[in-house]
Parts: C-alpha cells; structure tokens; sequence
C-alpha cells in the first residue's frame, strides 16, 4: 500500500474535467485507488467521489493505492495532478 499526499489544482472551472481524467486514468489500473479527505474515503475510479472530495473544505487529500500495479498508478495519477497544476489548473 502507497499513501503520498495529493495536490488538486485550483478549484475552477477546470476541476470536473481534471476529475473526470483521473478518475480515467485510476480505472486503468487493477489495483484499489482511493482518496482520504478527513474522514472520508472516496473511491478514485469515480468521478462522483472525486467531485465530492474536492468540493469540501480545503485540506489536505492522500491518495491511496493497494495492489500489483499501485505504483505505476500512483505516477500515472501524479503526473497528471502535476500536469494540470503547472498548466495554472487547466487541463
């Protein structure tokens, strides 16, 4: 299991799409993705989970990989986390 903290980009416009493409890019892989926001675990093969962690309040969001592949998809995910933060947010 990989847990490493996860930026998001500013919270614009651009936010569903940047959701949407990770939620993509999870589900290319077999092994369970999640992201922790307080409390809260949301599935990061969801769209709609991601949605809903980042839209509560501003804090710190881990993101959680377990499997075979957990660490071509934590990379994956966080190049396209880096990706849309050095484009200013936009995707």
């Amino acid at each position: 299991m990989i847990r490493v903290p996860l930026h998001i980009p500013d919270k614009g416009s651009a936010i569903r799409e940047w959701a949407a493409m990770l939620a993509d890019t999870a589900a290319r892989f077999d092994s369970g993705i999640m992201i922790e926001y307080g409390s809260t675990t949301v599935n990061a093969k969801s769209m709609l989970g991601l949605l809903t962690a980042v839209s509560g309040p501003d804090g710190t969001l881990v993101l959680v990989a377990d499997g075979a592949d957990e660490e071509q998809a934590i990379h994956a995910i966080l190049a396209l986390t880096r990706d849309a933060s050095a484009d200013g947010g936009h995707v």
